[in-house]
């Protein structure tokens, strides 16, 4: 039977031909010396040497002269004649780069099987045409024993380099079967540089993760994988025989048993070895994998080296959901004991088990079922949510979902991010939500929420959690031809048993009333910037607010609160939303004189405190949800935003009566000065 044994071997004999009499070199006879090989599909290719009774051979190739270097060895047994199939000695030829229909020339001859570091004593040149190129080259055919170290203590892979696009990134793919869609273990190899070794300590890894890890001779096929497409080098993998490493027992439990952690039966759940297994007195570790060969692990710390540990149900899940597993889900994890100060495995091999994860039930925590939620609160913005990180994957983002009855199949699902166990949303957010689901302005409406794995849509949660939810009762829906922004507002109640509804951030759009978009007629005039001056040219550039031009971030949930600065000729043009009016003198002077009544001060109004006049008192930061900033304001040449002098540190809006060069300047104080400027925001309060 043909074998191909790896290109390094380790421990293999010294050529000892000139000192051993006893060692004696085969003579090439067939293919003759310069002879030519045309290989064609379904034809088979003799060799032939003259070979000393009872003793196995190698045929040794290489596109080397002297055969010292790139030797590619075929065992071909004792009986003197080894017929090559087409797929044979195209496998030989491939390895040397041969390309279709284009002659080779290779070099080959004989030595014994225990001397492959030998060089033969007679040489021979074989041209070779090929008409297939044969991706895979080794190992191919061959039986490697693990227990064998002399010969199989690694074991090289070899494929066509060019088999796979420049650039991109491979994978060695094992199956049992050749026919099977899916591959049971997967090595990630990296760059593509047509080769790479394992060691038998690795082999075992794949064995085990193939159930194959028993002592027995077992065929398995590999295959190459790109990274990038997930396609294979070539369609059929090809197939070897592999013996498992006969090894002592010493991890002992559990071992190949199902463990339900939701059983109280089954808890704590212990795991035992032979603690002699390490010299000393170690301190040791639990480390727990989702496949033997993988790098991804948890590591729990145990301590002394005793032979038993006992963890809990929530360790075992936490370990579960930072592999990637959720809550519920039956998973087949690998178990092995780690030496802390030379991070030494006691097995070579992890022991396999199988675990039920934990019932996704009391997963969601906050805010709890029966709880109210009033958007109209500013301590509800942004509304956080909180669960059970270990109910879902830590290595997915996560979104909320919201529906108004469980039975329902209309849901709004809000991104959130890692699997934190927290997800924050702005209020506006989550009254587009319920906007969508239907729920009207100011109204309580029961919402059932869950938190969703986006890898794989699964729910944290088997049943949603009820929480009943007040709407915002004010919002400025602003419908501008095909662009709809929705702003939320609060009411402001008076000392004189007045209220008035303001919007509680500025306006951001890029449309006039009519849907026409500013800037179509003078693109110099029409703009809304943000970041350091100066700002770019031209003054039309759409840069949302991000940050302070100092570098201080504004807190997340008021970024772009102040909306956008709008040049004097939008103002000219403006007019407000239906139900809407822009705010004259008088009403922004009464709201600033209310504030500074107030026991926060005007600081109930200020989302910061970059002013001209730093408030004294900022315990009620921002606490009616006005969301002012000192944003700053445009002169057409400059741009000023809460830069280091005290002229800039105001913002600035315009305002119903001024001239159309005027908008009034908050300062931190409570003189509103109507100065000169080109650009400015706009806020609104309700009819």
């Amino acid at each position: 039977m043909l074998f191909l044994l790896p290109l390094i071997l380790a421990g293999c004999k010294n050529d000892n031909s000139a000192t051993d009499p006893s060692i004696s070199f085969a003579t090439p006879v067939a293919p003759a010396n310069n002879e030519t090989i045309v290989v064609n599909e379904g034809e088979t290719y003799p060799f032939q040497w003259s070979d000393p009774a009872g003793k196995g051979q190698v045929i040794v190739f290489s596109d080397n002269a002297k055969l010292s270097r790139n030797r590619y060895f075929m065992s071909v047994g004792e009986t003197g004649r080894y017929e090559f199939s087409a797929e044979e000695i195209s496998r030989v030829a491939s390895n040397f780069g041969a390309e279709v229909d284009q002659p080779l020339d290779l070099y080959w001859g004989v030595i014994p099987v225990a001397y492959t570091q030998s060089t033969p004593e007679e040489i021979r040149r074989l041209t070779i045409t090929v008409s297939m190129i044969v991706m895979l080259y080794q190992p191919a055919g061959t039986t490697v024993d693990l227990n064998d170290a002399t010969n199989f203590s690694s074991l090289e892979f070899r494929w066509r380099q060019t088999g796979i696009a420049a650039g991109d990134r491979v994978s060695l793919v094992f199956k049992t079967s050749p026919t099977s869609q899916t591959p049971s273990a997967v090595v990630s190899v990296g760059d593509n540089t047509g080769s790479h070794t394992l060691s038998s300590n690795q082999l075992m890894n794949i064995l085990t993760e193939l159930g194959l890890d028993d002592g027995q001779p077992q065929q398995i096929y590999w295959n190459v994988r790109n990274q990038r497409t997930s396609a294979d080098i070539t369609p059929v993998p090809i197939g070897f025989t592999i013996v498992a490493k006969t090894l002592p027992v010493v991890l002992l439990s559990p071992s190949k048993t199902t463990i339900d952690i939701n059983q109280a039966a089954n808890l704590p759940v212990e795991f035992q070895w032979k603690p002699e297994g390490f010299t000393g007195t170690p301190q040791v570790s639990l480390v727990l994998k989702v496949s033997p060969s993988s790098d991804d692990e948890v590591v729990i710390p145990i301590g002394a080296n005793s032979g038993t540990f006992q963890v809990t149900d929530r360790q075992i899940q936490t370990a579960l959901s930072e592999l990637g597993v959720d809550a519920g889900e039956t998973q087949k994890l690998y178990w092995n004991i780690r030496n802390q100060s030379d991070n030494e495995d006691l097995d070579i091999t992890p022991v396999e088990f199988t675990v039920v994860g934990l019932a996704k039930t009391g997963m969601l925590l906050s805010p709890a079922a029966g709880t109210t939620l009033d958007l109209n609160l500013p301590a509800n913005d942004p509304a956080v949510f909180t669960w059970d990180q270990i109910g879902l994957s830590q290595k997915s983002n996560v979104s909320l979902v919201f529906k108004t009855s469980l039975s329902s199949s209309t849901e709004v699902s809000v991104n959130v991010g890692a699997n934190t166990g927290s997800g924050s949303i702005a209020a506006l957010d989550l009254q587009i939500a319920l906007i969508q689901l239907g729920v009207t302005a100011g109204a309580t409406q029961t919402v059932y929420w869950n938190v969703r794995n986006q890898s794989n849509q699964a729910d944290i949660s088997a049943v949603a959690q009820a929480v009943s939810i007040t709407a915002m009762a004010n919002l400025l829906i602003d419908v501008r031809g095909d662009q709809t922004i929705i702003y939320p507002a609060v009411e402001i109640a008076y000392a004189d048993a007045t209220s008035a509804v303001w919007t509680t951030q500025g306006l951001r759009t890029t449309r006039f009333p009519d849907g026409t978009e500013m800037g179509a007629d003078d693109p110099t005039k029409w703009w809304h910037v943000a970041g350091r001056p100066p700002y770019p040219a031209g003054g039309n550039t759409l840069v949302h607010l991000e940050s302070y031009p100092s570098g201080l971030t504004y807190p997340a949930a008021f970024d772009g609160y102040m909306g956008y600065l709008y040049h004097n000729d939008s103002y000219k043009k403006f007019t407000p939303p239906p139900g809407w009016h822009l705010p004259t003198l008088a009403e922004w002077q009464k709201l600033v004189d209310a504030a500074a009544a107030s026991p926060g001060g005007l600081a109930v109004l200020c989302a910061d405190n970059v002013w001209n006049t730093p408030l004294a008192d900022v315990s009620q930061l921002n606490a009616w949800g006005m969301n002012i900033f000192a944003w700053g304001f445009s002169t057409g040449s400059n741009l000023y935003l809460a830069y280091p002098s005290s002229a800039e540190k105001v913002a600035a809006f315009w305002y119903d009566g001024a001239s159309a060069w005027k908008p009034l300047l908050f300062n931190g104080t409570t003189t509103l000065n109507a100065d000169w400027a080109e650009g400015a925001t706009f806020r609104f309060v309700k009819d």
